[in-house]
């Protein structure tokens, strides 16, 4: 059985007042609010002493800077593009978003938050790493609509058509590609639905656990996937900056884990 993902060859979903919406936009949108909500119950089911809407009050900082962190290390291995074309750096919702920017200045926002709430960041941000990988998961499916984020021309079982106008130079003979997409979602849901368990199951983690997991398995998979990936927007010495970030945080968080546990006890 072959399985072929065809995107529409339009990204744009509809207009309103001759402004173009994009799906692109739609499942950010879907999976920023949806991320929000969980976030929250999440939050507040396991941290009772932390007001009940925390999360939501925290939401709009943690969201704005998390879009301008993925932008900005978007934009940075896109330099020469947005220099010349510097309008298309607002476009957003033409796809370009980096998610390591969004981690990191999404965690200096919710770290600087909870200071000025005197609450443990560190709480917060292991409720956001149980949900992060769901989020992720469906914001993937923004760049099938794209067409990007896809992988070396595939003859594999499933595959996914790329049209002329979005292939790789060098790759415009070939007609279908691996969609990391694809792979990539699939096991941001396997890392949601492990931490998910873990975090309801058990009360005997101590503080940060999730937030490094989280870390260690979703750079894991960020490794596998850009070793697959054509398409990736900055290399050094051929090798994705992505990867090499996720090799960094991969070290940092085996690390911070190991000794966090070394000694005997739960806090």
């Amino acid at each position: 059985m072959e399985i072929i993902l065809t995107p529409p060859s339009n990204p744009v979903a509809f207009e309103i007042f001759n402004m173009h919406i994009r799906w692109y936009g739609i499942i950010l949108s879907i999976s920023i609010f949806l991320g929000i909500f969980l976030i929250n119950k999440l939050l507040y089911l396991r941290y009772t002493h932390i007001e009940s809407d925390f999360f939501i009050d925290c939401a709009p900082f943690f969201v704005l800077f998390s879009v301008i962190g993925a932008r900005l290390f978007y934009i940075y291995g896109e330099k020469e593009f947005y220099f010349n074309n510097p309008l298309e750096i607002l476009m957003i919702n033409h796809g370009g978003l980096s998610i390591w920017g969004a981690i990191i200045f999404g965690i200096a926002s919710v770290a600087f938050y909870s200071f000025k709430k005197n609450v443990n960041s560190f709480k917060i941000l292991d409720t956001i790493a149980v949900v992060m990988p769901l989020c992720q998961a469906l914001g993937r499916w923004g760049n099938f609509f794209n067409q990007e984020a896809y992988g070396k021309p595939s003859s594999f079982f499933i595959k996914m058509y790329i049209s002329k106008s979005n292939r790789i130079e060098g790759y415009s003979s070939f007609d279908y590609f691996h969609p990391t997409f694809l792979y990539e979602s699939i096991l941001d849901l396997i890392i949601f639905f492990v931490l998910l368990k873990l975090f309801l199951k058990s009360k005997e983690y101590k503080i940060s656990t999730f937030f490094w997991l989280y870390l260690i398995l979703y750079s894991l998979v960020r490794i596998i996937v850009e070793s697959c990936r054509i398409d990736s927007i900055l290399n050094i010495a051929t090798i994705p900056v992505a990867q090499l970030i996720s090799l960094i945080v991969l070290f940092i968080s085996i690390t911070v884990l190991f000794f966090m546990y070394k000694k005997r006890g739960f806090d």
